[in-house]
């Protein structure tokens, strides 16, 4: 008899392995990615609000450095682009008990009785 048994991680390529093996890893990097973000907006207000900066010289940590990046908006769309890519690539690996058949956690708080929740 024929092995059919198929891994995630073989047959989803990159991805696969992505999600399955290295997931963790990935998912650091994007909150990694996501915390920068916030820390560029958190030292502009703090540049603007504590330091008494004027906004247009208040350009966050990489800024100072880097000012074209924040002028152009080149490294808020960078942000944006690098979050949204990997949401797509992390997708598959987001899955509960609910993408798998059993009981929705939101539907069991709702108070749903039916046969597909709870």
């Amino acid at each position: 008899m024929a092995n059919t048994h198929v891994h995630s991680h073989a047959a989803g390529g990159e991805t696969g392995t992505l999600n399955a093996r290295h997931h963790k890893l990935a998912l650091y990097a994007f909150l990694f990615v996501v915390l920068a973000h916030w820390a560029e907006h958190l030292a502009q207000a703090f540049q603007i609000y504590a330091m008494g900066w004027a906004v247009p010289k208040a350009k966050g940590v990489l800024g100072l450095w880097f000012p074209w990046l924040i002028t152009s908006e080149v490294l808020h769309y960078a942000f944006a682009l690098v979050m949204l890519v990997s949401l797509f690539a992390l997708r598959k690996g987001f899955v509960g008990r609910a993408g798998r058949g059993g009981a929705s956690p939101w539907c069991c708080s709702s108070g749903t009785t039916s046969s597909t929740c709870c």
